[in-house]
């Protein structure tokens, strides 16, 4: 059984598209899916990360949830609304929502994000009218969205709707630990925060060979973490990253993306072990500090010249 503190998610993108480091083609397979997902709730994983922008995989999630008559609680998220009228945005967030509800074989989303902050920037209060009555009508139990950086997620505190926001964190991203970022957490005591990219899309736990050429410190990060590691009496690079993301108690939901069973069960074993403690996690943020750039922080940003 996983831990009850913090909601270990299963994240789906791969269940759609070909994503990460890895592209295997797991999307193709509807019985591995189903394999994994079956795994998953025998195992007490309560959520999935989905969204319209993954492909096949609301589809897929939906074939499991009607062929083996069992659900699971829905992180899903919008589709790109910067493009459309204002006139016009109630009717395409109804027809996203309606249409998520219908792959996913769900008659509410518990959690939908707004997949792109900047559509709440650009459709302000009337995107926020819409999502209130989306929620008010019973199609979703909460609203949050999903952002980059710190600054993004600031201004999403004084949204009151929002009650759920994701953000990219793992042990090379110590934009989160500022002081800013956690004064204002601490005003919104309702807001849950998801982190996603724990694994920085598989990169933390590869070879040298996979960072981008440009990177020109990924041999000072793969030593650190390789020290780390030993020093800590961490069992591999799952173990050390999952142990830092958990020990943070303001961070209430993991995201974690897996290509096969076997991935699974190794991170279910890895995330019932204990978290570090604060010497601890203060030791590896003090050897990580100062390497990374925001741009190997921010996937889109790997393929920019």
């Amino acid at each position: 059984m996983i831990s009850l503190d913090k909601k270990l998610t299963l994240g789906t993108v791969q269940f759609g598209m070909n994503y990460g480091l890895s592209k295997n083609n797991l999307y193709k397979s509807k019985k591995k899916i189903t394999k994994i997902l079956s795994y998953a709730k025998r195992r007490r994983i309560e959520y999935l990360d989905t969204a319209t922008a993954y492909g096949l995989s609301e589809t897929n999630i939906g074939n499991f949830h009607k062929n083996k008559n069992k659900e699971f609680k829905i992180i899903t998220k919008l589709k790109n609304l910067s493009k459309v009228k204002k006139k016009n945005l109630e009717n395409e967030i109804f027809s996203n929502v309606t249409e998520s509800l219908t792959l996913l074989q769900k008659s509410k989303i518990d959690i939908l994000l707004v997949h792109h902050y900047k559509d709440l920037i650009i459709h302000g209060k009337k995107m926020i009218k819409c999502l209130n009555k989306i929620r008010n009508i019973g199609l979703v139990n909460e609203i949050g969205v999903s952002v980059y950086s710190p600054k993004e997620a600031i201004r999403c505190f004084k949204i009151k709707i929002i009650k759920h926001i994701q953000i990219p964190f793992n042990l090379l991203d110590q934009r989160w630990l500022k002081h800013r970022f956690n004064k204002e957490l601490k005003t919104r005591p309702d807001v849950k925060i998801h982190a996603r990219s724990i694994f920085l899309q598989g990169l933390l736990l590869n070879k040298k060979y996979y960072w981008p050429k440009w990177f020109k410190n990924k041999d000072k990060v793969i030593k650190n973490i390789d020290f780390l590691i030993k020093k800590l009496k961490k069992s591999d690079k799952i173990d050390l990253c999952l142990s830092y993301v958990k020990s943070f108690n303001w961070i209430n939901f993991i995201v974690v993306g897996i290509n096969n069973i076997e991935q699974l069960k190794k991170v279910l074993l890895m995330y019932n072990k204990k978290s570090l403690n604060s010497y601890q996690r203060s030791f590896v943020v003090s050897k990580m500090r100062n390497i990374a750039s925001n741009r190997i922080l921010l996937p889109y940003k790997w393929k920019e010249n």
